[in-house]
């Protein structure tokens, strides 16, 4: 998806997690942000990718973290004023890994991990204390899909829509629009 702009960008893809994060370092010190990931298994190897925009404020990446881990420093990321604004998950072979992008920010926050049934209760009343879902993941774990949640404080209209094929999606997005 592309946006009008004329500040910098970078595309980094089908990197190895080493190689990602360099680029990620020598990247900030160019005054730019990443602003979406991605990683995939090609071949048995984890893969990276990455868009990055211009910016100058607080930042953070994390990842290859187990769920206690990946909590813990979110809250500790949230008591220095970063939010987190990507949020993936991937099998590890031995359990999920939780990698994030945290991006600087003061407003309230939020992160939730359940099944589709705790996690639409969860939308719904976020939505109701002014709450929006930044970003969202799913993944099966035991059998069972579940589904984990970045909010951050905002207003205005917003919708959740999962689950759909194709056809039901763009009619979605048509009535939305």
């Amino acid at each position: 998806m592309w946006r009008s702009g004329n500040d910098g960008h970078y595309l980094w893809v089908n990197a190895s997690l080493e190689n990602f994060i360099a680029k990620w370092q020598e990247l900030n010190n160019q005054n730019l942000r990443l602003v979406d990931i991605e990683n995939v298994t090609v071949g048995g190897q984890q893969r990276w990718s990455g868009v990055w925009r211009s910016g100058s404020d607080g930042h953070y990446l994390w990842v290859n973290a187990d769920w206690n881990n990946f909590v813990a420093k979110w809250q500790e990321l949230g008591a220095q004023n970063l939010r987190l604004t990507v949020l993936k998950v991937h099998d590890a072979g031995n359990g999920q890994r939780y990698s994030g992008v945290w991006r600087a920010g003061s407003d309230g926050y939020y992160l939730w991990n359940s099944d589709w049934a705790s996690f639409s209760s969860k939308w719904n009343e976020l939505s109701g204390q002014n709450m929006r879902l930044a970003d969202l993941d799913t993944y099966v774990a035991g059998g069972v899909r579940r589904w984990v949640g970045a909010w951050r404080s905002g207003g205005g209209g917003h919708y959740l829509w999962v689950g759909a094929d194709w056809n039901s999606f763009v009619a979605k997005w048509q009535e939305l629009a």
